[in-house]
């Protein structure tokens, strides 16, 4: 293990990057693909003996931090902890003024390294008071651009098409990754692929795999595992392989050039929305999507849009804080920081529409007071790792005797992962249908959730498997839901709740989900026309 850790190319750079985190309470590492920077420098700070065995890493996505975490504890011979999902512009901006307060304090520096190969190094360096930045160089090798000659509207179609053609003129070994927006694309595609790879003869056999986020982590393993002899490995992704994850054998990437993203619309009347739409990349996304070929030898990039649409995309991805709903940052901040949002250093600063919209917002759940500071039931709403909005509807379940029924509902709405495996309305609305109520979308996932654990209790690990297949449920969404009640339910009893409290009045409940404006965006269903 030793030995393939020391043929990295940060190995020779590791007295230097230990030195300068000593001499230093801030550092910026900007180090190239395969460089390994994220499994090597986190040990060798822990072998200086710099960090008193204290070091807390953070990634953005969660498949990164946990194939790194499992790379890190396997090379230390250590257990591997599960993920934390975390705010990073919070993080950095609170980072910065702890580090204030704690040398205003004369207390030990903190220290803090930022790593990546994408990153403006400079900008983080001027945040943080000029920090010095570190160059690594990393392992890449050559790999050969394609444009298509015109921008294709059926990326599907050109997707597969493509990998078709690589597969059968590209000699072995030699594994395909191919960037798609999202889940459903993803599917779609595997289920074109494999239907082509069942009734055609190829000259080796083709194994088909996905990755995204919501994948269970021994599903997404798979991609890691060495492809056998006389195969071909087809990586179908979302963005979450572009960066921090190396998937050996890849030689030949495709990218479709779009990208799921998250945009929150604010809007008139204090009621902001939160969508998911399909955009093209940025330059840099493209940059690391066309870099993930060449990491262990010489590949190629199949771009299936032109030159000149990829010489008009932006340079970079914007931050995600200008993009997103703020209720949770803002309350955070307001329950953990002396200082107000305007004093609060950030690394990009959010609109002032969007400050705006929080605030009104947690204002409506009683977060805040009218002079925008926080309240104690915004305390206590702070205290659940939930949005202010479900974290409210579950402190406020106590008054009508359904705890137990709203850690549940709170748990199945707080999963980032659908509830349904199918990719067809048909299959959707047929499980809608056996599981719906006249009283909402709310009351329908507590019977789904009953029904499932129901199953649980009186089957087998084959009939829970069986029952969540002919739903067309996920039973991954579904554990992890299970998880996430558990944390609930111990937050709630620290608070001093009866989680044991239940009802089966459909409406006592939906009152209790209605109850203060909790859930911002409901609609009725109106009859006429």
């Amino acid at each position: 293990m030793l030995e393939t850790r020391q043929a990295l190319p940060i190995w020779t750079g590791r007295d230097g990057l230990i030195d300068a985190v000593r001499n230093h309470e801030v550092v910026v590492v900007l180090g190239e693909t395969g460089s390994g920077k994220t499994t090597q420098l986190p040990q060798f700070l822990l072998e200086s003996g710099l960090t008193k065995q204290k070091i807390g890493v953070t990634q953005p996505r969660r498949v990164a931090a946990m194939s790194l975490a499992q790379r890190v504890s396997t090379e230390t011979g250590t257990q591997c902890a599960h993920e934390r999902t975390l705010r990073t512009d919070l993080i950095i901006g609170t980072l910065k003024s702890i580090m204030e307060r704690r040398k205003a304090a004369s207390m030990d520096p903190l220290k803090v390294v930022i790593m990546s190969a994408t990153l403006d190094a400079e900008k983080f360096s001027h945040f943080f008071n000029n920090a010095p930045v570190l160059y690594v160089k990393g392992r890449q090798h050559p790999v050969t651009i394609y444009n298509s000659s015109e921008d294709l509207q059926d990326y599907l179609d050109a997707s597969l098409k493509t990998i078709l053609q690589i597969h059968q003129s590209a000699p072995l070994p030699g594994d395909i990754l191919v960037f798609l927006p999202g889940q459903e694309e993803i599917q779609t595609l595997g289920a074109s692929l494999k239907l082509y790879a069942d009734n055609n003869t190829l000259k080796c056999d083709l194994n088909i795999l996905q990755l995204y986020a919501s994948l269970s982590p021994s599903q997404q393993q798979k991609v890691f595992e060495q492809t056998p002899e006389n195969t071909r490995k087809v990586i179908l992704s979302t963005n979450v392989a572009e960066t921090s994850i190396t998937i050996a054998g890849v030689k030949h990437v495709i990218d479709t050039g779009l990208a799921r993203e998250r945009k929150f619309y604010t809007s008139n009347g204090g009621v902001g929305i939160d969508t998911l739409f399909v955009k093209p990349i940025s330059k840099s996304a493209a940059m690391q999507r066309a870099g993930r070929a060449g990491r262990e030898s010489a590949g190629n990039c199949y771009r299936l849009y032109t030159e000149k649409t990829f010489l008009g995309l932006s340079n970079t991805t914007s931050p995600e804080i200008e993009r997103t709903n703020l209720n949770f940052a803002i309350l955070q901040l307001k329950a953990i920081s002396e200082k107000t949002y305007e004093e609060f250093e950030w690394l990009d600063t959010p609109s002032t529409e969007a400050i705006q919209q929080a605030n009104m917002s947690l204002y409506g759940l009683g977060a805040l007071d009218c002079d925008g500071c926080i309240t104690e039931l915004g305390r206590r709403i702070a205290g659940m790792p939930l949005d202010p909005a479900i974290a409210k509807m579950l402190l406020s379940a106590s008054s009508g005797g359904c705890v137990s029924n709203i850690l549940s509902l709170c748990a199945l709405l707080s999963v980032d992962s659908p509830i349904y495996t199918s990719t067809t309305n048909e299959g959707d609305d047929n499980t809608r249908e056996r599981f719906a109520s006249r009283h909402g979308d709310h009351i329908a996932l507590l019977n789904i959730w009953n029904a499932y654990q129901d199953v649980v209790k009186a089957g087998t690990i084959v009939d829970v498997k069986e029952w969540c297949q002919s739903n067309k449920l996920s039973q991954r969404t579904l554990r992890r839901a299970k998880d996430i009640r558990g944390q609930l339910e111990h937050q709630c009893k620290k608070e001093g709740m009866d989680v044991e409290l239940s009802t089966t009045d459909e409406e006592l409940i939906l009152k209790c989900v209605l109850e203060d404006k909790v859930m911002e965006h409901i609609a009725k269903l109106s009859t006429s026309n």
